[in-house]
């Protein structure tokens, strides 16, 4: 094995083991945001508020060490805490995969460019298991992250990455400003027509984020993948309850966002050709 495919194990394991961080952050975000409560203090156990320590603060380990309770009251602690490590974990590899392919690509920029796909995707987790849980997409999440995915996507572009989903910073712009609005129409619209709100103002600003980070084209798509899905899971739930009913929709725009992210080229020429030819190819 030569140098350098040995660093580029190196940096495929480390950042395995930064999503893992990542995911563990993530737990704390998913607890804290919707109550906006600072996520900087001590994390705590939420039933006797004893300070964990830093050895039972490990990912994974410290939950199979502990037998996944609190070491001081014994509380149990739910396994979605270790599941949401181990995804930031195969997070990391994969968007090391996607945009470090090879030993040659491990160069400043694109390791910069995978490291803001893994923020990027955690995000979308942290906005998704929030809006299931408590039917809320924090804006922590969404609208304030815009201003921090337009600069990303300029500096990412000045620095020289280089992807087939990263846009220029000029349809970032768009693509923030033309999902938003879109969204809000169809918001607004939608309490128009039924009298009450059919769409969640979260999941507009967490539209906005998908534009501002995958362009006019991305958002595009997206919308086309997360209506499918959405509607998918809307008929499932009829035929399983035999009524209708509410569903969080966070989670088929954030589904559909980590699709483009991943396979974004082959998804754009297959639903919006027009659209490629329009603003050039993804």
């Amino acid at each position: 094995m030569s140098p350098a495919q040995v660093t580029h194990s190196v940096w495929q394991v480390g950042f395995a083991l930064f999503g893992l961080a990542l995911g563990s952050f993530a737990n704390v975000a998913i607890l804290r945001l919707p109550e906006d409560r600072s996520l900087w203090p001590r994390s705590a156990c939420p039933r006797c508020d004893a300070p964990i320590a830093a050895v039972d603060n490990v990912p994974v380990l410290a939950w199979l060490r502990l037998g996944g309770r609190c070491r001081r009251c014994r509380a149990a602690i739910p396994p979605h805490y270790p599941l949401t490590e181990l995804l930031g974990g195969a997070l990391g590899v994969l968007a090391y995969r996607r945009f470090v392919p090879t030993p040659e690509d491990a160069h400043p920029a694109q390791l910069l460019l995978a490291f803001a796909a893994l923020a990027f995707l955690i995000d979308l987790a942290i906005a998704s298991y929030s809006d299931v849980r408590l039917h809320i997409i924090p804006d922590q999440t969404s609208i304030y992250a815009v201003p921090v995915a337009l600069v990303a996507v300029a500096a990412l572009g000045a620095a020289g990455a280089d992807a087939p989903v990263l846009v220029p910073w000029r349809h970032a712009v768009i693509g923030a400003a033309g999902a938003g609005g879109a969204l809000s129409a169809a918001a607004w619209t939608a309490r128009w027509w039924y009298g009450h709100e059919g769409l969640g103002w979260g999941d507009v600003k967490l539209f906005a984020l998908i534009g501002a980070v995958l362009g006019p084209i991305g958002a595009f798509v997206v919308l086309l993948l997360s209506s499918f899905l959405g509607a998918a899971v809307g008929l499932a739930v009829l035929l399983a309850t035999r009524r209708g009913g509410w569903f969080a929709f966070g989670p088929s725009l954030a589904i559909g966002a980590a699709a483009y992210l991943f396979w974004g080229e082959h998804l754009a020429w297959a639903f919006v050709p027009g659209l490629v030819v329009m603003f050039g190819p993804p």
